[in-house]
């Protein structure tokens, strides 16, 4: 005579289902958490890198002389056609050196 053996109890299953189950939540989690942090992170690294055209900002002016090399700044004033305004420039061009502040040039 034979005896069938009873099936094996599933405790150890259920353990296992837990456990993938938790490593699935903190994956999500992780997840959202990544993209929730993703844009202040990429902010951050763009204002230190100067990366995708963010413009670095100097908390003081540079020391030093303007560099000889001098720039023609000209001023334009076009208007639409169809409006009835006209403005005009007090002056057309001024020449600057690079690195110069040229306020005291320009009429007020």
């Amino acid at each position: 005579m034979t005896t069938v053996a009873a099936p094996k109890a599933s405790a150890p299953r259920v353990s296992r289902d837990v456990k993938v189950g938790a490593a699935c939540g903190l994956l999500v989690a992780l997840m959202v958490g990544a993209a929730y942090a993703a844009v202040p992170f990429y902010n951050w690294f763009c204002r230190a890198t100067g990366f995708n055209g963010t413009t670095q900002v100097a908390e003081i002016a540079p020391k030093g002389a303007p560099l000889a090399r001098t720039v023609a700044v000209r001023f334009d004033s076009n208007v639409s056609g169809g409006l009835p305004w006209k403005f005009e420039p007090e002056q057309t061009e001024i020449k600057v050196r690079a690195g110069e502040l040229p306020t005291s040039m320009v009429k007020v």
